[in-house]
């Protein structure tokens, strides 16, 4: 149980970082392509993060 709670900690660090590099990249004017990816990264370890709280309640339920 306390390594899916650090990897949910990892994932919304990481979520966070990817955040503010996009904004940052926006900011020096990247292109669309750039931002498009950055954000499906982000997107991706979002799902990831949700997974893992779900399976997480699921694991806590049945106990």
């Amino acid at each position: 149980m306390e390594m899916i709670d650090i990897t949910n900690m990892y994932f919304v660090s990481k979520i966070r970082t990817d955040i503010l590099f996009l904004l940052m990249q926006v900011q020096d004017g990247c292109s669309k392509v750039e931002a498009e990816e950055s954000l499906l990264k982000i997107i991706q370890d979002t799902a990831e993060l949700e997974n893992n709280l779900s399976q997480q309640l699921f694991d806590t339920k049945i106990s």
